[in-house]
């Protein structure tokens, strides 16, 4: 079986989907290898599901998010100012997971588990206080909502993947960008971005699936034992996106990024962008999504 994903071998994510298969192997005396294809060697993150789909790969693991104008249900975990903590993020993945699964099942693909990145911070080259110092700035886009929240707040977003993006910090290619401690490790922000504001703007997910026509050609003891596997693998997963965010924070620091709470006045702008972007993203996505959100803010309450 072929397995891609689009991030590198060291992040937490892939080393996690390489114990996950290496124990599937094992536990179905090796019936069949899974060979997982790192970096975009197989296939770019947009074209993994499309692969899935047309039986060009068995497995592969997504943003989800970044799937999120085909399917709006995907950017639930994206939508900003919606989670402080990964309790509220673990909630929001038990209210919406039913519905994601559901839907994912109708295009032909199985939901094995989804594992977090740390929060979503504001990485920047230079210091942004209030809202209006977006305008302009190049701003990296990875998914809708970073994408529109550059649209509202007057920044020039960006595209680039996550195999390119070192090259185009170290090259000063843009200015600011939403993303993980892990990430900005990775990526080495440090040659450039040295402002780091602790927004906690929201906890996306990497999503493991499978084909539906390979899930059914497997055996009922490969059936069961991959089920299995599949929630441990999602529970290690969870552990290690909090002990990876603690371990970047620390490397950051030596590196002399500061770590700054965002102003009062920076801190309401958000906000209420926030509160904005959900009401679109809703009022997209229909009236079960909108109840899933409510369900969700009723039991984080």
């Amino acid at each position: 079986m072929r397995c891609a994903t689009a991030f590198s071998d060291d992040v937490f994510h892939t080393r996690n989907l390489h114990a996950f298969v290496k124990a599937w192997e094992a536990e179905t005396n090796a019936e069949f290898s899974v060979k997982v294809y790192s970096n975009s060697s197989l296939q770019p993150m947009d074209r993994i599901l499309p692969a899935l789909q047309a039986g060009e790969i068995e497995m592969g693991e997504v943003f989800m998010s970044a799937y999120a104008e085909k399917y709006p249900l995907l950017n639930f975990d994206a939508l900003p100012f919606l989670v402080r903590n990964y309790a509220d993020a673990r909630l929001m993945w038990k209210i919406s997971r039913p519905g994601i699964e559901k839907a994912m099942e109708e295009q032909g693909l199985r939901v094995l588990y989804a594992v977090p990145w740390p929060a979503q911070l504001l990485l920047s080259a230079n210091r942004i206080n209030r809202l209006a110092d977006f305008s302009g700035l190049r701003l990296r886009a990875n998914n809708r909502t970073s994408a529109r929240f550059a649209e509202l707040s007057r920044a020039k977003p960006l595209s680039i993947s996550a195999t390119a993006l070192t090259d185009a910090v170290r090259d000063k290619q843009f200015d600011c960008m939403f993303t993980s401690t892990v990430t900005a490790v990775d990526s080495k922000s440090w040659s450039n971005m040295r402002f780091l504001y602790d927004l906690n703007s929201w906890i996306p997910k990497n999503m493991l699936c499978m084909g539906s026509k390979t899930f059914a050609r497997l055996s009922p003891k490969a059936k069961k034992s991959l089920a299995a596997l599949a929630i441990k693998a999602e529970n290690d997963g969870w552990k290690l996106a909090e002990a990876a965010d603690i371990q970047s924070r620390k490397e950051l620091a030596s590196h002399n990024v500061a770590f700054e709470q965002p102003s009062f006045e920076l801190r309401r702008d958000l906000a209420k962008l926030g509160e904005k972007m959900s009401v679109e993203w809703t009022t997209k996505a229909g009236l079960d999504v909108t109840l899933l959100l409510s369900d969700y803010l009723r039991q984080r309450a």
